[in-house]
């Protein structure tokens, strides 16, 4: 329950108006639904899901395009349109236990491993109505489409897009290397707004005084050959400065040119 709130709260807090009622309605119909289908033999439903929150946030932060005027609603359509389609990331197999359970008897678990082992390849073969012999300790059984059912599943950390036959999938997971890269581009945009602002020539070159929290230090120290080669610094520093004070990753940093 505790998440099933928690959820819309910190989609709210991105700006988009997921509404908390209605997140808990169809929590409940959901788990409704769980227990139907299960005929109330699996205890656990999972009502939310915090690896959907990278989707959110990433949806409210587009600006260019077709997002430069979309309202928080069309954007939280769109979310949730993402969320639909994504599920189909990858083949998670699972037997029809009432269809093979009365051939294999003991056997089945020994199958169902083995068809867990299936390749892409052998699904595809198989959903395209080709049956394929598999054997086990006790002999041989012909798996068909009929046998299986196949579930597209998130994978964790990815966003899929799909269309059609292709399905086009975007790990969203931010490691550190990619947290500081994130930390250096907005810096680097940061300092061309600034040269821009103070009238520099695209040719000019800069001397570069930055200051900020350990995270930002650490970015600009591991790239600051890229800081330097964007902007045109030829003199990058990493001290106190009275520079102008900007923000990156919602924490404050001070940001000094000065012309060469």
């Amino acid at each position: 329950f505790g998440a099933t709130v928690l959820v819309p709260i910190l989609v709210q807090s991105y700006g988009l108006p997921l509404s908390i009622q209605t997140t808990l309605f169809f929590a409940g119909i959901g788990t409704l639904f769980f227990h139907v289908c299960t005929k109330m033999r699996v205890p656990a439903f999972l009502g939310s899901s915090f690896a959907y929150l990278g989707g959110f946030e990433t949806v409210a932060k587009l600006n260019g395009g077709v997002y430069a005027t979309m309202s928080p609603d069309d954007k939280l359509a769109h979310a949730l349109g993402g969320i639909v389609v994504a599920g189909l990331l990858y083949l998670v197999l699972a037997l029809l236990f009432k269809v093979l359970g009365a051939k294999l008897g003991k056997s089945m678990k020994e199958v169902a491993s083995i068809i867990q082992s299936f390749t892409d390849g052998d699904i595809a073969s198989i959903l395209d109505g080709k049956a394929k012999t598999l054997a086990y300790s006790n002999g041989e059984i012909s798996i068909t489409e009929g046998d299986l059912v196949v579930q597209r599943k998130e994978k964790e950390h990815v966003k899929v897009l799909n269309e059609g036959e292709i399905t086009v999938g975007f790990d969203t997971e931010v490691t550190r290397d990619l947290y500081l890269e994130g930390i250096a581009r907005d810096l680097v945009r940061l300092i061309q707004t600034e040269r821009k602002e103070s009238g520099f020539d695209v040719s000019d070159h800069i001397s570069l005084t930055l200051w900020g929290d350990e995270d930002f230090r650490e970015a600009v120290d591991a790239f600051s050959a890229f800081i330097s080669k964007e902007t045109l610094c030829s003199s990058l520093s990493v001290e106190e400065n009275e520079g102008k004070e900007a923000e990156i990753a919602e924490k404050p940093v001070f940001i000094k040119v000065e012309k060469i």
